[in-house]
């Protein structure tokens, strides 16, 4: 059921969903509901789902078997043309506009790609040795984030991943400084899934990459 097509730990890993055309359908039927995060940024932004539609994702997501999900998480991270993220870090102190919790840090994210229309997009994976003597920075929506530039990052050692058409889904490591760049004149969606606030501060990106590739690889 999850076999891996690229493992690149701690980073990332690609794997194989059998279902992955079903959620991409009903993902896209559900875009017609979704509502534009009131934390807009220029260069991305999220389409959030009611939170009735994200469980019904949940619901047919393999991995919901084995760890529990939060619907108001549920959300399509949109990157327009030649948009994208400075390097940083998800959460923490995040505030849903569907709850009144806060929600963070995210130590890992479960992405499915919905509307892929070309390989321009690349996200990038950096060790923290790097920036520890860069100045923290917000850029609205990450509160984490020190270098804003993504056009410019290729001064850094990294770890790339390409997003390519019909590709398969994505275990992402969110505590490792990361940053995407779309770098060409299609839009970008993508699927998130978070874990549910009480899961999140037990569970990280290496725990439920031996947990789910060790039983079902």
């Amino acid at each position: 059921m999850f076999k891996i097509y690229k493992d690149q730990r701690p980073y990332f890993i690609t794997f194989h969903l059998e279902n992955l055309e079903e959620i991409r359908s009903v993902i896209l039927e559900c875009l017609k509901n979704a509502e534009l995060d009131d934390r807009v940024i220029s260069k991305y932004n999220h389409l959030n789902l009611s939170n009735s539609d994200g469980q019904k994702v949940i619901d047919m997501f393999p991995l919901s078997r084995i760890y529990n999900f939060a619907p108001e998480r549920v959300a399509v991270f949109e990157t327009p043309p030649y948009g994208g993220s400075g390097i940083h870090k998800d959460g923490p102190g995040i505030t849903h506009k569907n709850s009144s919790s806060v929600y963070g840090p995210h130590n890992v994210s479960f992405n499915i790609p919905i509307e892929i229309s070309d390989d321009k997009c690349v996200t990038k994976w950096f060790e923290d040795d790097q920036f520890v003597n860069f100045e923290n920075k917000s850029d609205g929506k990450y509160s984490r984030n020190v270098f804003l530039e993504y056009a410019n990052t290729d001064q850094f050692v990294s770890s790339a991943e390409t997003t390519l058409p019909n590709s398969c889904a994505v275990l992402i490591n969110t505590e490792k400084w990361h940053t995407f760049y779309n770098n060409g004149p299609n839009i970008r969606r993508v699927l998130t899934l978070r874990l549910a606030k009480e899961e999140r501060s037990k569970i990280n990106f290496l725990s439920v990459a031996e947990k789910i590739f060790r039983q079902h690889s």
